[in-house]
């Protein structure tokens, strides 16, 4: 992410969060509800962005911002340019909605490298750390979080990996066993975690609509960045048939091109069988 500083003073890029961005389709959008959870570790989306050509400028600002170690100040540059170029009236005021494409963008791709990271040395580091940023902004389900310690193969980490909202500064560490014995930390049991992952409903005020969160997690962030971008491909299948059938049928074919133009990274991370199916397409072979 560009971020990273070296014992020399430069910043090194982190290649992993770059790549996750890279390995993106874009998808127009209408609201933020058009697309959630999973597909996003596969889909660059913009609620309102509906020109293909308006997403396709907004992702590269978001792109180059982050393979640049650009400022946000360097990215409302480039997101003005594209706004004024295509006469975009986009919803909210400038500082905020350039703080939601550009911060949660990159938090995002943060979270999915340092998954590929942290799977990569498992084998010496498999204990994973749930970390607030330790302040008074913190939000109190959050800090109730805060030094939950499982292995990287516990299930909590599918839905509680961070960010796990708007804005969520939280990250995650990998430790080995000297790390827990040094710091004097001992294993989170699972009936320490049964009220974090007991979902609820609430009524959407603007359409009516049930919704179904996580306590503590913002309407669409239960999901793990990584581990839906690397894993299985039945997760790209199943948030596919949960789209509106409109959006569906805009995003499976952008996917399946994807894999059919022979974009290495999709031939491995989506299926094009689970996009055939959430298609009530016949599965074949």
């Amino acid at each position: 992410m560009s971020d990273i500083p070296s014992k020399y003073g430069q910043l090194v890029k982190f290649d992993e969060a770059i790549s996750n961005l890279k390995s993106k389709v874009q998808i127009p959008t209408e609201t933020y509800k058009d697309l959630l959870g999973h597909i996003h570790a596969r889909a660059f989306t913009v609620a309102g962005a509906t020109k293909t050509e308006l997403l396709n400028d907004l992702y590269k600002a978001v792109l180059a911002a982050n393979e640049n170690g650009e400022t946000i100040t360097d990215f409302r540059a480039r997101f003005d340019k594209a706004v004024a170029k295509h006469g975009w009236s986009y919803n909210g005021k400038r500082g905020w909605r350039t703080q939601v494409i550009y911060q949660n963008n990159k938090n995002t791709a943060r979270a999915a490298g340092r998954w590929q990271q942290q799977e990569r040395v498992k084998h010496r580091r498999p204990y994973l750390l749930y970390l607030t940023a330790g302040d008074s902004r913190v939000r109190p389900q959050h800090n109730a979080w805060n030094y939950i310690l499982l292995s990287i193969e516990h299930n909590f980490w599918h839905t509680h990996y961070p960010p796990n909202g708007w804005n969520c500064r939280c990250k995650i560490v990998s430790l080995s066993d000297a790390d827990i014995k040094r710091m004097g930390l001992t294993v989170t049991s699972d009936s320490a975690l049964k009220n974090y992952q007991k979902p609820f409903t609430e009524v959407d005020p603007t359409t009516g609509e049930e919704l179904e969160r996580l306590p503590g997690i913002d309407l669409g962030w239960d999901y793990n960045p990584g581990l839906a971008w690397l894993g299985a491909d039945k997760a790209t299948g199943q948030m596919l048939a949960k789209l509106d059938h409109q959006i569906r049928e805009v995003a499976t074919p952008i996917f399946n091109n994807a894999i059919n133009e022979g974009q290495n990274y999709f031939k491995s991370q989506v299926a094009t069988i689970a996009a055939k199916q959430s298609l009530g397409k016949p599965e074949s072979g």
